[in-house]
C-alpha cells in the first residue's frame, strides 16, 4: 500500500457568468494505492466505488472513487475522494432569501508517504475539519452558480439554480462554504 498526500491537484472555481468569478480551492488532495497481485487481465478502469465525474451532487453519487488503474508494474486498487455539493435555499431573520451552497471535501494530505508491504495495520483518523464562507449579495440575479472542477487535467461541473432576495428580482444571496475534512492514513503503532 502507498499513500500519496501530494498526488491529485484539485482547482475549483465558481462563477454565475456575470460578475460573479472565484477560485474556492486550489491544493492537492492526496490519495491511496494497492498494488495488487499480477494478472493477465486486469479490469482497468473499473470503478468498484464511485464514478468517473470530478465533482458530483449530493444526490448523484458518493464522494469516494474506487479504481482499478494501470500501475507501473501491476494493476492498484486507486483510492481518492472527489468533492461534493449540495445546496439549499432558506429565509434568515430578516425574511431574506440565501442561497446556501456547499462542498465538501476529504483530503489526505495530512498523511505521510507510507509504503507499507504485507499485512500492516493502518490508522486512519479525521486531525481537522476546516470551514471557509465566502457571502455573495448581488444586486441582479443569476439563473445559476456553476461549480467546476479540475483535478489533474480532468474537467467536470455541476450547475446550482439561484432563487431571488423574497420574491423579488432585484438580487440574490448566495453564500458558499467549503467543508475540508483532513484525514491522515498512517500505520498503527502498537
Amino acid at each position: 500500500m502507498g499513500i500519496q498526500p501530494s498526488a491529485n491537484q484539485l482547482l475549483i472555481n465558481i462563477t454565475d457568468g456575470i460578475n460573479i468569478t472565484s477560485t474556492v480551492f486550489n491544493a492537492t488532495i492526496g490519495q491511496a494505492i494497492y498494488e495488487l497481485p499480477y494478472s493477465q487481465s486486469p479490469e482497468t478502469g473499473l470503478f468498484l466505488k464511485g464514478d468517473s465525474q470530478v465533482i458530483v451532487d449530493q444526490n448523484e453519487s458518493t464522494t469516494t472513487q474506487l479504481s482499478i488503474e494501470n500501475g507501473p508494474q501491476h494493476p492498484e486498487i486507486l483510492l481518492c475522494y472527489r468533492p461534493v455539493t449540495s445546496s439549499t435555499v432558506y429565509e434568515n431573520d430578516d425574511n431574506t432569501t440565501v442561497n446556501e451552497i456547499r462542498l465538501y471535501m476529504v483530503n489526505l494530505n495530512s498523511s505521510q508517504n507510507i509504503e507499507l508491504m504485507g499485512n500492516v495495520p493502518l490508522e486512519i483518523s479525521c486531525t481537522t475539519v476546516q470551514e471557509t464562507l465566502e457571502n455573495y449579495n448581488v444586486s441582479y440575479l443569476p439563473s445559476s452558480l456553476t461549480i467546476t472542477a479540475n483535478m489533474n487535467g480532468t474537467q467536470g461541473q455541476v450547475t446550482v439554480p439561484i432563487f431571488p432576495i423574497s420574491n423579488t428580482v432585484n438580487g440574490a444571496v448566495i453564500d458558499v462554504e467549503l467543508i475540508v475534512c483532513d484525514v491522515t492514513i498512517e500505520r498503527l503503532v502498537m
